[in-house]
């Protein structure tokens, strides 16, 4: 822990959720959406609560309808400063309730495989001027969400399996290291990437209910009810990953769960609850761009193997041994059995197959954040301001590199 046994903040800021609390804890204190909303112009005269031109978190998903929505991250990256400078503003002084200048602040953020090749990684240098140029923090580590699960899940080398609202990864570690690819290897990193995560599976559901909507004459009347929201908790209640060997007989005798709609209609949830999840593995179901750019990565059992075997031949044994499961997508029941059994197809049969699904694997990047900032290792992972001060945004580079 730092200076004086003041934990440091911990923020695991997310696509679709961000994770608060201090290191040392078991769990975040805070998760709020990743939202921002601003007044719409056409209803300025609308009361809102609180009156103000910024809502943010809970106070932006609550009244989404008076609002124009913002998400500050897109496909784990940032895509607009502004709005992320707000966000992180509010964190500190509205759901933290301390000062930016905390003795010590931890963020998570997505590895790309550019910046792992490369070492540079401009979002982290500009992440590091607004934290100690606007925040006036006093030290400042940036991880990848990756590495920060491994420190959640106790293991320094395997591979991280993450998806989540809008992307997934596979990110194999040696040693708390990010793996090397094989000198012989066409890649330059063995990060591999998927842009498929919940949100598209929320969006494929809403396609196959729509399509059943219309085959009952119930479209017209129900299908304005089937908010995205309304989707999710659909999915996240009913929705279950299969792996059927002999097609799906075993499954029409399952009771069929009838879900109420919002005007008080039903709907039987059968063949939909596992189709929905497929595109994580068949990206083409999506159909439009995903039949043309993920030909070569195919679903995500496959980038799961490609970024296995990208690593040297003798460090593999710990990644087939160790897939660790992270992000709220992994949750979906038979997530874990389906992952190892598609990879028990492909790999040799010399390994042994382990996947490890923790119960709280939706806050594990968190949780690795909490205890890696409370580790006596964190300052020397860390960024102090007058390092920044003396080497510019370009110390990141070297400070923080996984």
């Amino acid at each position: 822990m730092y200076q004086d046994e003041i934990p440091a903040l911990v923020l695991d800021n997310g696509s679709c959720f961000s994770r608060a609390g201090f290191a040392g804890d078991e769990a975040p204190r805070f998760i709020i959406p990743s939202l921002l909303g601003t007044r719409k112009k056409t209803l300025s005269k609308q009361p809102l609560n609180p009156p103000t031109d910024i809502y943010i978190g809970d106070e932006a998903s609550s009244q989404k309808q008076l609002l124009d929505l913002h998400r500050p991250i897109q496909r784990g990256h940032i895509t607009n400063w502004d709005h992320m400078e707000q966000f992180w503003h509010y964190q500190f002084h509205h759901v933290l309730k301390t000062s930016p200048e905390h003795p010590a602040v931890l963020l998570s953020d997505c590895i790309t495989s550019t910046a792992a090749t490369t070492g540079k990684n401009t979002e982290r240098e500009r992440t590091s001027q607004v934290m100690f140029e606007k925040f006036s923090v006093q030290s400042l580590c940036i991880a990848s969400s990756a590495c920060l699960s491994m420190f959640g899940g106790g293991r320094g080398s395997g591979v991280v399996l993450e998806c989540g609202y809008e992307v997934s990864h596979a990110v194999p570690m040696f040693e708390g290291v990010i793996a090397k690819p094989l000198p012989t290897s066409s890649s330059t990193t063995t990060i591999r990437t998927l842009e498929i995560g919940g949100l598209h599976l929320d969006q494929y559901l809403l396609k196959l209910l729509r399509l059943k909507l219309e085959e009952t004459n119930m479209l017209h009347s129900s299908s304005m009810q089937l908010l995205p929201e309304l989707v999710m908790s659909m999915k996240e209640e009913l929705a279950r990953v299969t792996y059927l060997q002999g097609g799906e007989s075993s499954l029409k005798s399952e009771k069929k769960p009838i879900f109420e709609l919002p005007d008080g209609n039903t709907i039987e949830i059968e063949k939909e609850r596992y189709e929905c999840v497929e595109p994580l593995f068949n990206p083409k179901l999506l159909g439009g761009e995903y039949c043309d750019n993920t030909s070569e990565v195919g679903g995500i059992q496959d980038m799961l193997f490609n970024s296995i075997t990208s690593t040297n031949y003798e460090e593999r044994y710990y990644y087939y041994r160790h897939i660790l499961l992270s992000g709220g997508t992994t949750l979906l029941p038979g997530f874990a059995e389906r992952i190892k059994e598609e990879i028990r197809e492909s790999a040799p049969s010399a390994f042994s197959i382990h996947v490890s699904a923790y119960p709280e694997r939706k806050l594990l990047s968190w949780i690795g954040g909490s205890v890696l900032a409370s580790m006596s290792v964190f300052n020397d992972k860390s960024v102090s301001k007058s390092e920044f001060e003396e080497e510019g945004p370009r110390v990141t580079q070297r400070k923080f590199t996984n």
